[in-house]
């Protein structure tokens, strides 16, 4: 056993306790990290740098067929790069997004030079004849030359940019971690100089910043958030750590604290595994805590792995079953529209919870510091089993999320999600909303998130400049003028829910979303049933103590008609959707919506000819095999 005096430079620890507290995990309180969990993963950690992979001497692992099949999509482009000019690196792109507020510019000229990595890598990895090395060291070199690693977005006060702090983002947490795989793959190609000088930048920009929070708790504030921020830049940080620390002591110090502070991750989600980022940041959130869990635990020797924790297999299932029809996600909070489960993710977990035996060759993540990562099963005594889940839907009693699913394999193609709460640091304020898929495309409801952030995305213009943000651009009403409160300070109520192999059913009060005064009640109610192609009926019953004018808002995509004044039609992509209306007399208005480049979607506004005390409106919706299916008498 290493003497353990040696991890006394790095930190110093106080005997405090060393599992989290309800409360999450303060960056201050990484003392807390208790000598003999250092001394554990020092005992077992394995000798040299570890990355993913084999470096490129290892021709046996090149050879194989998996390294194989991750590697050929890759060799066109990595040719193309080869007798290509680099993409120069522009001040003015970056500096974009501290002069107006908008992000695209700048991280499109940061993508276009990133991208080179990865296939280069891989190229030379595979071939190991040198032909890519030139290319591959244009790359780093102009990597290693650029004022910033962060997303311009992340340097708004231009801090890193004129190199006054090394600060650590998202991006600097994964391409800091790419580059040093890539150090690790080819590191003993390339010159020595470059070879050297890279080490020192990755040290510099990425790891020993983070080093300096472990130490003092400052600096970082993803080290204390419960989303995505705290697993990706603690993945990358770490496996770029396990890389470049030469010193054991520094490396095993480096991956406690890292297994200390994911804990906020863990935190980040309710009690019964919903994750309130919604899909598209349950893919790449939890999809780099699979692949921290997998550095740690390659790190330590097995002494670390996160997915002991009876948390991570609760989590693990809602990336699992978040899922309608063809794999698409709902679109509640910031999540794109047809976004789609990753199949890799899936498989991993399925693979790490031991649901299935073996591997499939798929990836948990398609940066090159996780690309050729395998998932390692956890032993058999140390599983703790997924919850039982259903091919028919999944529900989330935390927040009143159902996801209604057609049973499978027959005729119906449709799918339906409802919500009942907000969505933590990316909500909307949709209490009551809804999305509905047929087959393998997302056609009406909830429009999901933008394509791109600017500024003021997540400041106090979010629910006010935004319309699909706001309630107003989902399908939820318009009470009295009023739209829905902000729905991360309350949360509605699920009334009764009814669930069998026929028909799902649930009834939402959401009465709190609105600051109405003369509203008492506000009750929808979704019935989702399996017969035939499948239909869903959604029914709103609003009561008030004095007339009121209400709009009951509808969004969907694609080509509207209107055959009669209480059918529409919806054609997207090639699927047919008839809504048929219910309800008092209604003046019908349409606007096209499309904000910070997310495709556009219609929004309808049924509203009311007169105020009222009381109210049911309804619409059922139901595909057809195409719009002449549609009978008009």
């Amino acid at each position: 056993m290493r003497p353990l005096f040696i991890v006394a430079h790095f930190l110093v620890f106080a005997s405090l306790a060393w599992a989290a507290e309800s409360v999450g995990v303060a960056g201050s309180a990484l003392a807390a990290v208790p000598p003999s969990r250092i001394a554990q993963v020092l005992e077992r950690q394995p000798v040299g740098p570890v990355g993913v992979g084999r470096p490129i001497e290892d021709r046996v692992y090149w050879s194989q067929p998996r390294q194989e099949a991750l590697v050929k999509p890759f060799l066109a482009e990595a040719e193309r790069y080869r007798t290509a000019t680099f993409p120069a690196w522009s001040d003015s792109d970056y500096l974009v997004y501290s002069q107006t507020g908008d992000r695209k510019q700048g991280e499109k000229m940061l993508a276009a030079r990133e991208q080179w990595l990865k296939p280069l890598v891989l190229a030379e990895c595979w071939e190991n004849q040198g032909r890519f090395l030139p290319a591959l060291s244009t790359a780093l070199a102009g990597y290693l030359d650029q004022p910033s690693w962060l997303l311009p977005a992340h340097d708004g006060d231009l801090k890193v940019f004129h190199q006054k702090v090394q600060y650590v983002d998202l991006n600097c947490a994964q391409f800091g971690a790419d580059l040093a795989e890539a150090w690790y793959l080819v590191g003993s190609r390339l010159e020595p100089a470059l070879r050297d000088r890279l080490k020192n930048e990755i040290l510099r920009r990425l790891v020993n910043p983070v080093r300096s929070s472990f130490q003092t708790g400052q600096g970082h504030s993803w080290l204390t958030v419960r989303h995505n921020w705290n697993a990706v830049c603690l993945g990358g940080s770490t496996s770029a750590a396990l890389i470049v620390l030469d010193d054991p002591a520094a490396r095993a110090a480096f991956m406690a604290c890292a297994e200390y502070a994911v804990q906020n991750s863990f935190l980040g989600y309710r009690d019964d595994g919903y994750d309130d980022e919604g899909g598209g940041y349950h893919n790449y959130g939890f999809g780099n805590l699979v692949a921290l869990r997998e550095r740690l635990r390659d790190g330590s020797g097995g002494v670390v792995d996160l997915f002991r924790d009876p948390r991570a297999a609760k989590a693990a299932r809602f990336g699992i079953d978040y899922v309608l029809t063809d794999r698409l996600m709902p679109t509640f909070a910031d999540s794109q529209v047809n976004g789609r489960v990753k199949l890799g993710l899936v498989s991993a977990l399925r693979r790490v919870f031991r649901e299935t035996a073996t591997e499939d060759g798929t990836t948990i993540g398609h940066r090159l510091n996780i690309y050729l990562q395998v998932p390692t099963p956890l032993g058999a005594d140390e599983v703790t089993a997924m919850p039982p889940s259903s091919p028919l839907r999944s529900y989330w009693d935390s927040v009143g999320v159902l996801v209604a699913r057609p049973t499978p394999s027959t005729d119906s193609v449709l799918a339906v999600a409802i919500k009942n709460a907000g969505n933590g640091n990316h909500s909307h304020n949709d209490i009551g909303s809804w999305c509905l898929s047929v087959g393998d495309q997302m056609v009406a409801g909830d429009p999901g998130g933008p394509a791109h952030y600017r500024a003021d995305t997540f400041g106090p213009l979010r629910y006010v400049k935004y319309r699909m943000l706001n309630s107003f651009g989902h399908p939820v009403p318009v009470i009295d003028g009023q739209l829905q409160v902000d729905a991360t300070k309350v949360q509605g109520r699920v009334v009764s829910t009814s669930f069998t192999d026929d028909e799902d059913r649930i009834v939402i009060d959401g009465t709190v979303a609105y600051d109405v005064p003369a509203l008492t009640r506000w009750e929808r109610t979704l019935v989702y049933s399996r017969s035939g192609r499948g239909s869903v009926r959604v029914e709103d019953s609003i009561t008030a103590t004095t007339p009121i004018a209400l709009e009951f808002g509808f969004t969907c995509r694609g080509t509207l008609t209107f055959p009669r004044p209480d059918r529409l039609v919806i054609t997207h992509q090639g699927k047919v959707l008839e809504v048929v209306i219910e309800g008092p007399a209604v003046e019908v208005e349409q606007e096209d919506i499309t904000e910070m480049d997310a495709p556009l979607f219609h929004r309808l506004g049924f509203r009311l000819k007169e105020p009222v005390t009381h109210a049911r409106f309804a619409i059922t919706m139901r595909p057809l095999e195409s719009a002449a299916t549609t009978k008009v008498p």
